[in-house]
This record gives C-alpha cells, sequence and structure tokens, in this order.
C-alpha cells in the first residue's frame, strides 16, 4: 500500500493573557524609566519566551512615530559564549548589535574597543528608537559576556536614552548575575514565572481544541478531567498545549471513545516511549526488540490498564532518576478507592 504525505493545515492559536503574562508586563514597564536590566526567569515551557513576544508585539502594534512618548522594541534569541572565549565582553555587546539588526563590520568589531562598539550601538538604538531589547536564553551567555550589555547600558544611560535589557533563561543565569555586585546592582527588578492555575489551564485547553471549550469546572466530572491535566503538567503551558496535540489526534482516530481515555492515553503514551528511548540507548540498541503493534500501542487496551498505569505501578517504580526529574514529566496520580470517589474526591 502506497503512503500520499498529507501536509497539515497551518494552526494558529490565541494566546491566552494569564495573570502572570499582566504582571510581568506591568513591572517590566514599572522599571523602563530608570534604564538597566530586568531578569525573567522560571522552568522550562514556563511562557517567558510567549510572554515576551506578546510584549514585543503590542510595542510594536502600539507604535506611531508622530507619538513622541513611543518607541520600538525587539526580541532575539542569545547564543552561547563561554568564559574561555577571547574578548568576552565585546561579544556581548556583537550579540545586541545582532539582536537588534545592526550590521557590525568585522574590522571595526576587532580594532574597536568596547566603549567604542557600545556608543555605536547606542547610536543605532536612537535612530531606530528602539528601547525594549528582550534577550532570551541569556543562561547562554558568560558573565563577562554580560558586562560587555551593562556597557551598552551604561553608555545608554550617558546618552539619555531609556534603555531597558530584558534578560530570559534559565541555566545559571540568576547565579551568575548575582556574583558581581555592579552587575548585580543594575538588575531593578527580577521576574520568577509562575504556573497556570487550574482556571487558566481549562482556558488555555479550551483555545487549543474546541472539546474543551464545552468543560464547564463547575461540572465535577468535566473538573476531574481538568485536574488531570492541570496536575500531570504542573500548570507549564508549554507542556499543556504539547499535550493538547497529542489528544486532537488520539480523537481524531477514536471520537466514540471516552475522552478520559484519550486524556489518560496522551499523557502516558509518551513516558513510555520515552522509557523505551532510554532503556534502548543506555543498552547501546542491543538485545531483543518489541515489534510495532497498533493494536497495543495506541488506546484501547489503556482504557483497560489506566488504573495501574494512573497509579504508577510496575512502570512508575521502574523510572529512572533522570526521567523523574525532568521538568515536564511528572509520576502518574495516585490511585483513589471508590469510597474515595463516593466522598466527593477525584479519583485522579
Amino acid at each position: 500500500m502506497s503512503l500520499i504525505f498529507d501536509f497539515p493545515e497551518h494552526v494558529e492559536h490565541d494566546v491566552i493573557d494569564t495573570g502572570m503574562m499582566k504582571w510581568a508586563i506591568k513591572r517590566t514597564r514599572a522599571i523602563h524609566h530608570l534604564g538597566g536590566f530586568c531578569v525573567w526567569t522560571g522552568r522550562a515551557g514556563i511562557g517567558k519566551t510567549t510572554v515576551a513576544e506578546q510584549m514585543v508585539k503590542f510595542i510594536e502594534e502600539a507604535y506611531d512615530p508622530e507619538n513622541p512618548r513611543a518607541f520600538r522594541a525587539v526580541l532575539y534569541e542569545a547564543g552561547s559564549v563561554q568564559d574561555w572565549s577571547k574578548h568576552e565582553a565585546k561579544r556581548g555587546i556583537r550579540s545586541l548589535y545582532c539582536g537588534v539588526g545592526c550590521m557590525l563590520d568585522e574590522g571595526v568589531y576587532r580594532s574597536y574597543l568596547p566603549e567604542e562598539l557600545a556608543a555605536d550601538l547606542v547610536h543605532f538604538l536612537i535612530k531606530m528608537n528602539i528601547q525594549y531589547i528582550f534577550a532570551d536564553e541569556a543562561g547562554c551567555l558568560s558573565l563577562n559576556a554580560i558586562r560587555g550589555m551593562v556597557t551598552v547600558s551604561d553608555t545608554a544611560r550617558l546618552k539619555r536614552w531609556p534603555l531597558t535589557i530584558i534578560l530570559i533563561g534559565m541555566d545559571n543565569l540568576p547565579t551568575m548575575l548575582t556574583k558581581i555586585s555592579q552587575v548585580d546592582r543594575r538588575v531593578y527588578d527580577w521576574i520568577y514565572f509562575k504556573p497556570c492555575t487550574i482556571e487558566e489551564t481549562h482556558k488555555l485547553l479550551a483555545t487549543l481544541h474546541p472539546y474543551f471549550k464545552g468543560l464547564n469546572l463547575k461540572n465535577r466530572d468535566h473538573k476531574r478531567q481538568i485536574q488531570y491535566i492541570h496536575d500531570a503538567y504542573k500548570g507549564i503551558p508549554g507542556s499543556i498545549v504539547l499535550f493538547a496535540i497529542r489528544f486532537a489526534n488520539l480523537l481524531n482516530e477514536l471520537p466514540l471513545e471516552d475522552p478520559m481515555v484519550h486524556i489518560q492515553a496522551a499523557h502516558i503514551q509518551p513516558l513510555f516511549d520515552k522509557k523505551l528511548c532510554i532503556n534502548d540507548s543506555q543498552s547501546n540498541y542491543q538485545g531483543l526488540l518489541k515489534e510495532c503493534d497498533e493494536e497495543t500501542d495506541v488506546s484501547p487496551d489503556l482504557k483497560e490498564n489506566e488504573s495501574s498505569c494512573a497509579a504508577g505501578s510496575s512502570f512508575d517504580g521502574q523510572m529512572s532518576e533522570t526521567t523523574r526529574s525532568t521538568d515536564n514529566v511528572v509520576t502518574f496520580p495516585t490511585e483513589r478507592t471508590n469510597t474515595e470517589v463516593e466522598d466527593g474526591k477525584h479519583p485522579y
């Protein structure tokens, strides 16, 4: 049988204005007149980049060259700069050049002092009316590279140009920035991103798939489904988005199946496959192989075994510490007794 590849349609989802998003934007705006740094950090998939994209979008859509208070914003992803690299401070400045789209001649870069590079960059920022620079994955930068960015910030202040540089990232970014007081003092706000509430999880799911639009948190059975997803992914938006894609695929294949089976399968199935991938890798891809069996690899059998899977049974007990510690993977909810369900407690 020949297979014909069907190109999927491009899907765009609305971004939910969560409380965390509004709080981060409000606090970042509040310190802008100071012209320093702001740090956004939090777990992977928590929504830092999405909020930055939205804030840049809001600023660009509201920008009016006739408005003397209006300015522009840029978001870019920083590359890795190691501590052993030469001229780390200049490479930090070069990172900003690249981020804002300013061409930098190689000869100028090699011959100019960091102060001269910073002055030229600030001149470009003034010309383009850029006052916000979001540097995503800033944890990849070295401390000395960030000190080069501090030179740009200080130069902008001397030229009376309000410039806020938002460092977004994980790794050891928070620890690194506090090592040197000259850098730490220039961070005027630290924003730690927190997970969604269950209500926000429901709103996010409702934008991702029409099935969840029909659910009501006041309905006990509906809340059980949303609560399962919320607990399984710790309220992390990035993980919930990936779950919704898997759920939609399973629901399309078996639309008459109980949706809760699809919800559990969309969560459990990747964990089984991830464990198989890790085990096969650790065994150097040797040993017995299990044949692919669509009859057992999809959701019908999961329905029969959902209680043991949800309880974490033998598979959960065999999960490696690496798998357990992954931010977006959690142990399965504890199985409850029928008595607990009758008492009003949720079984998942």
